[in-house]
């Protein structure tokens, strides 16, 4: 596909673009510009044979131009060189091309599908002229009409394309196509035709049959010669045999002389000489001549018939009127230009949302809540009284009063068992749970797919139907419908498809969760965890979708404390920075900062999560497998360091790199370093008077502080004071006072001890 190629060119390019920040890697090589452009016509040629969501939306008129045609000027050389006079000898010319091979079935009229468009029409015309000529004639002749205009031009067309072109046999083809005159000529009457052996009477082949069927030696008189006075044996055999050599060939030369005085006839009679039945066996003889006869002169008709028809070509009236063929093109500009494809958004405004029924689930009862008895909690109230009065001001009273809101959200507090009669039952109850929950995804999914192919009643149902037999709709699968779960497609939908949706995401997680219910039957601990999330609480689909689709697509259920922590950090107490401690095993880079980062990064607001050097790594790693898949949230990186010689260029490139994930709505993972490193050279550029390229970095610090939303990890050691970055500059000397200040310490201290 040539979208790949398009797609590894901006791989190329983005790293090319970026490529300064990352100074020890090798940069890739460029592709040609004449194969991207090739690339890009192609993929334009290949939309419209896409559907919506594979290739379709690649389509683009950006292209597009005015067709400045040709043919409105007028030339007389033009003209002139359109005239194509029949040339001398045209005749044999086509009987030449015809003797290629043997001439069979010419009555016979071709399929009217060999005249479509093939590749044998660009061929030499020799390669199909024996096959075809005859019943390309026998077809015309039996109706003019035989092809159609548009049939007529295409197979023409084709055949003038060929890089062997031969102008001559074009024109008689045409002219055979169009004119009943020459269409008319009578077509040879011959079953079969083999030109190759000539349309003359051929003298050699003659004296060739007869020396094949001449007398022996024995049969003739020259063995019967009679013996000279004084004439030896030996000498009368020579004698013999040289009369028989001169006679058999002198029979052989009045053979072929007495036949060839006969050419042209149809049937030719046997030589009545008695020199050559004396030495050569006619009947024999005549026997061959009938087939080799018989030949010439059906090919000498078949030359005639060329001939007649040549002269019909000949004859064919030429309209030597100059018409001016100019004309006023009116410019007609279209008033809306169609999408040419059926969208994703045409597909479900069309179609009405099917109602999913809800399932009352299996395993409701399989767990219990416990609270905690109000007498524990009543013998910890007197406690925290008399240490309120112990405590001083400050501190301690901001402890107790932590610990009294601790206290009071312990009364709210359940723990999870399972009920114990239900126990022996639990593997067959998850099992009975897991099969409703997979007929409720296949129900609702069927439901879904069948909402969308239904007949809607404003659209010809014949229209309906041809677009499902093209396959020209949407295609229509389990990740066509969690998709619509993006931000992007969200928004789109009506109401009515946001529910049916949601509830086909939330059968998913339901699955998930009975299939890791299964799995868990041994061990109780994790079983009881998993009972004790039901999923869904403290927050709704429809307000965050792609937390629903990151809980599909990483087979999670996002609990209700990860839920409340990333809503504080979304939305933190007036609007303040907040900081926010978890325990090990939470979630923390797994599900908490990938849906804070999937909620605000809207477009609007860069997300940038900082994290220490040797977790970068592993969290570059998470955000990539949680963000980069079906919520395709680019994960983008700012490894800046002082090694980089910042310019001008590169100081916009690195301003529209970050930009350029915000707009995308993606994460910007950077490291403490990289962001102090680069508050720090901002300030050497200044002192080194590039007022430029500080400016340009200004820009982005400010773009930062303005658009930009921190999540940072272990804020302890990343925001410690102990954690600096210091830029040396100028020449290295000694500190001030060295090394006095650090001796005056060692005999301060060796007083102190010797005392």
């Amino acid at each position: 596909d040539d979208r790949f190629h398009k797609i590894a060119k901006g791989i190329i390019d983005r790293c090319a673009e970026v490529g300064f920040l990352y100074p020890d890697t090798d940069r890739p090589g460029k592709l040609n510009q004449n194969t991207i452009e090739l690339v890009e016509r192609a993929i334009l040629r290949k939309a419209r044979q896409c559907v919506s969501g594979y290739g379709a939306e690649d389509f683009s008129v950006r292209h597009d131009v005015i067709y400045q045609s040709r043919d409105n000027g007028s030339s007389d050389r033009a003209v002139a060189s359109l005239l194509k006079p029949v040339a001398a000898g045209l005749s044999n010319h086509l009987y030449t091309l015809l003797s290629h091979e043997e001439i069979v079935s010419p009555r016979t009229v071709p399929l009217r599908d060999d005249m479509l468009y093939d590749s044998k029409w660009l061929r030499s015309p020799k390669t199909f002229m024996s096959g075809y000529w005859c019943q390309l004639h026998q077809a015309f002749q039996s109706k003019q009409s035989w092809l159609n205009r548009f049939e007529l031009m295409a197979w023409i067309a084709t055949v003038a394309y060929s890089s062997k072109y031969d102008e001559q046999v074009t024109q008689a083809l045409l002219a055979i196509a169009l004119s009943p005159s020459v269409s008319a000529a009578p077509l040879p009457s011959e079953s079969a035709y083999d030109l190759s052996q000539g349309h003359e009477v051929q003298n050699t082949r003659l004296g060739s049959i007869a020396d094949s069927a001449a007398l022996s030696f024995d049969r003739t008189p020259a063995a019967r010669l009679v013996p000279r006075p004084h004439e030896q044996g030996h000498q009368i055999a020579n004698r013999r045999r040289q009369e028989y050599t001169n006679m058999k060939h002198k029979a052989g030369r009045l053979f072929e002389a007495e036949l060839s005085l006969q050419w042209p006839c149809e049937h030719p009679h046997a030589p009545s000489d008695r020199d050559i039945a004396s030495y050569i066996d006619t009947p024999k003889a005549m026997r061959s001549v009938v087939g080799e006869w018989k030949n010439w002169y059906d090919n000498r008709e078949f030359c005639g018939y060329l001939a007649n028809l040549t002269e019909r070509i000949e004859e064919v009236p030429v309209d030597r009127s100059m018409v001016n063929g100019s004309f006023a093109q009116p410019t007609i500009l279209p008033k809306s230009q169609s999408l040419g494809f059926v969208s994703v958004d045409d597909l479900l405004r069309h179609s009405q949302a099917p109602t999913t029924p809800t399932r009352s689930s299996l395993i409701s009862k399989i767990s219990r809540g416990r609270s905690t008895s109000s007498g524990e909690i009543t013998k910890l109230i007197p406690l925290l009284d008399f240490l309120d009065d112990k405590a001083e001001p400050g501190f301690e009273r901001r402890y107790l009063g932590e610990l009294r809101q601790s206290l009071d959200s312990l009364k709210d507090y359940m723990s999870w068992e399972l009920a114990q009669d239900h126990a022996s039952a639990l593997p067959m109850v998850f099992q009975e749970h897991l099969l409703q929950c997979e007929t409720n995804v296949k129900s609702i999914y069927e439901a879904l797919s069948n909402a969308l192919n239904q007949i809607q009643q404003n659209i010809p149902a014949a229209i309906q139907q041809a677009i499902q037999n093209i396959r020209y709709r949407p295609r229509i699968c389990p990740m066509f419908f969690l998709e619509q779960l993006r931000t992007s497609r969200w928004s789109a939908l009506s109401k009515s498809w946001q529910d049916a949706i949601a509830q086909y995401g939330l059968a998913i997680t339901a699955l998930q969760q009975a299939k890791r219910l299964v799995s868990f039957c041994k061990d109780q601990a994790d079983l009881v965890r998993e009972l004790e999330n039901s999923g869904h609480a403290g927050w709704r689909v429809h307000e965050y979708p792609e937390w629903l689709l990151l809980e599909c697509e990483s087979e999670i259920i996002i609990r209700q404390v990860q839920q409340q922590i990333a809503r504080h950090m979304m939305q933190p107490p007036d609007d303040r920075n907040t900081s926010l401690q978890l325990n090990m095993g939470e979630g923390k880079s797994s599900v908490i900062v990938p849906i804070v980062a999937s909620a605000q990064g809207d477009g609007s607001h860069l997300v940038r999560v900082v994290v220490a050097k040797p977790q970068s790594k592993q969290m570059y790693q998470m955000l990539v497998s949680k963000l980069a898949g079906f919520l395709d949230r680019p994960v983008y990186q700012l490894p800046f360091s002082r090694d980089i010689q910042l310019s001008e260029s590169q100081a916009e490139t690195i301003h529209k790199h970050v930009t350029r994930c915000m707009r995308e709505g993606g994460v910007l993972l950077v490291q403490p370093e990289h962001l102090l490193s680069f508050q720090l050279m901002e300030l050497e550029c200044h002192a080194d008077q590039k007022s430029r390229v500080a400016e340009k970095m200004v820009e982005i610090r400010q773009f930062f502080h303005e658009s930009s939303t921190d999540v940072v990890d272990e804020i302890d050691e990343n925001l410690s004071v102990k954690f600096e970055l210091v830029y040396t500059v100028g020449q290295q000397r000694p500190i001030d006072h060295s090394p006095d200040r650090w001796r005056v310490i060692q005999e301060v201290l060796g007083l102190v001890f010797h005392s």
